[in-house]
């Protein structure tokens, strides 16, 4: 059976952090690079009397209008790439084994009835990394309950342990 650890996606979310970061500063670099190409010619026209300040700004400017369409392209391509490996990331997840079977035979109930008690819970996905320590709550028949938490908080991992999708010990 295939299990997908967290440290997936801890790798993942490293390097997409990484990959992030070192665009950002290719693209300050490049930008800096073409300001400075672009106020040294500048200066050196202002300087020789060929071009005044207005003709200048009015050059800065349409050289930034021609480029805006390349630069929304660029942009589109990006997103594009970066839908790419998300969709490829979902899948190698999507085909991963699920970790537990359902049964051959499940209990059909028409509607539950009764109690539902957590108590001492501890759950994780990792061995000796638990996510909840010793949970103890009660939901009384009919009553609704509403979990509140920061993301990552497991939330929907107590939802999950209570429909039974998640294995507890």
């Amino acid at each position: 059976m295939n299990v997908l650890s967290l440290s997936f996606f801890d790798r993942k979310k490293s390097g997409e952090i990484l990959s992030r970061v070192t665009n950002d500063l290719d693209k300050i670099s490049e930008t800096l690079q073409i300001s400075l190409l672009k106020f040294i010619i500048a200066g050196k026209f202002m300087l020789d009397g060929t071009m005044s300040i207005g003709v200048v700004q009015t050059f800065f400017q349409y050289i930034n209008q021609s480029a805006e369409p390349l630069t929304q392209a660029s942009f589109m391509i990006n997103n594009f790439q970066a839908s790419l490996a998300s969709a490829e990331r979902t899948f190698e997840i999507l085909d991963q084994e699920r970790e537990v079977r359902d049964t051959a035979h499940p209990l059909l109930l028409d509607r539950a009835k009764g109690d539902i008690t957590f108590e001492n819970v501890s759950f994780g996905y990792e061995p000796g990394e638990l996510l909840m320590k010793n949970i103890y709550f009660k939901a009384k028949a009919g009553q609704k309950i509403t979990i509140v938490g920061s993301t990552g908080a497991g939330k929907a991992t107590r939802s999950l342990t209570v429909r039974a999708n998640l294995s507890a010990d």
